[in-house]
């Protein structure tokens, strides 16, 4: 059993307890029973977090590559120069290794927007406010979709692989890495 399930199974217990002492004990265990239930399935799914940016990078280091990065939404990156291997990870945590042949080319994209804001006064100044927040909400969650490294691969079923580096830094640092090893041949 993996320390996340008995994270999970924990959190379940101590609700179980909580919620049993707070109502009477058949209605509290019913509803324990659905929470535990819940709780089982997304780590099941991988609705819970499947492991540390520090983990995956010491792994990989550990597996003999020489750079290893994890980015915020879990997907990741793993180059090895010296059996000449990238390991992409998406972020439902599939991993993949190719050769540094099949890499068809490689680019970064920092997308950001302005925010906007909300005014007025009383209920519609609210409602505004509201409004602004939403919109910025979705632009925040379109811009980091569309940010990242983008690695083209000769593969049929996974033809582009994303790694979803928010920092500028951290993709032009990628980018120069994928430049030295794959392209010009670094040792």
């Amino acid at each position: 059993m993996s320390t996340r399930t008995i994270v999970i199974l924990v959190v379940g217990a101590l609700l179980f307890v909580l919620i049993s002492a707070a109502l009477n004990v058949v209605v509290g265990a019913l509803v324990s029973i659905v929470l535990v239930a819940i709780l089982l399935a997304m780590a099941a799914s991988g609705g819970v977090s499947t492991g540390t940016r520090k983990q995956f990078e010491a792994k990989q280091l550990a597996a003999g590559y020489k750079y290893a990065t994890m980015a915020g939404d879990s997907s990741g990156i793993a180059i090895s120069p010296q059996h000449r291997l990238v390991l992409l990870r998406d972020t439902r945590g599939q991993e993949k290794q190719y050769p540094f042949d099949a890499i068809r080319g490689w680019k970064t994209n920092f997308q950001e927007s302005v925010r906007v804001q909300g005014a007025g006064t009383g209920m519609a100044g609210l409602s505004a406010i509201g409004a602004a927040n939403a919109m910025n909400r979705d632009a925040r969650r379109l811009n980091q979709k569309a940010s990242g490294l983008f690695i083209e691969l000769k593969d049929i079923d996974f033809p582009v692989w994303r790694v979803g580096f928010q920092s500028q830094e951290v993709q032009n640092r990628w980018h120069e890495i994928l430049t030295q090893y794959v392209k010009e041949g670094a040792a």
